[in-house]
């Protein structure tokens, strides 16, 4: 039996058409290794000037969410400068991705895992702009 589901499983087992004593039996099917092409990735796409965050929420080869942590994410930020981000295991299966930007421009962010294997998203590709404040009025 190949479960490819993660849940909770009962099992039938029948010998000569009855079922046998210490059935039905119950299966735990626990989520696999994490899987790059499965991970999604949040956050923003354009944005200020400033701390930037991303969400990574790891699944394995068949979409189940992990649930645990402990997985090694390497973060690479290139830009006009190169960036130092910061990978926060919160021990459930999310990773939290954050930066600080403070020099305008197109930014390209690569997410690996430890076998080199490329996390996918649509939010990888950045413009971070500033916004400039041109009076204040105080009342």
């Amino acid at each position: 039996m190949t479960s490819t589901v993660t849940g909770a499983y009962d099992i039938d087992i029948m010998l000569g058409g009855e079922r046998i004593s210490a059935s039905p039996l119950q299966l735990n099917a626990i989520p696999g290794d994490i899987h790059a092409s499965k991970c999604t990735v949040t956050g923003v796409r354009e944005a200020v000037v400033g701390r930037q965050v991303y969400t990574v929420h790891t699944c394995d080869m068949y979409g189940n969410a992990r649930g645990i942590g402990g997985d090694k994410i390497h973060v690479s930020i290139t830009g006009p400068v190169d960036l130092q981000a910061v990978v926060e295991d919160v021990g459930d299966g999310t990773y939290i991705i954050s930066y600080d930007v403070f020099v305008i421009g197109s930014y390209s962010i690569a997410m690996t895992l430890e076998d080199g294997s490329h996390v996918s998203g649509r939010y990888l590709y950045c413009y971070w702009l500033i916004l400039t404040v041109q009076s204040v009025r105080l009342l």
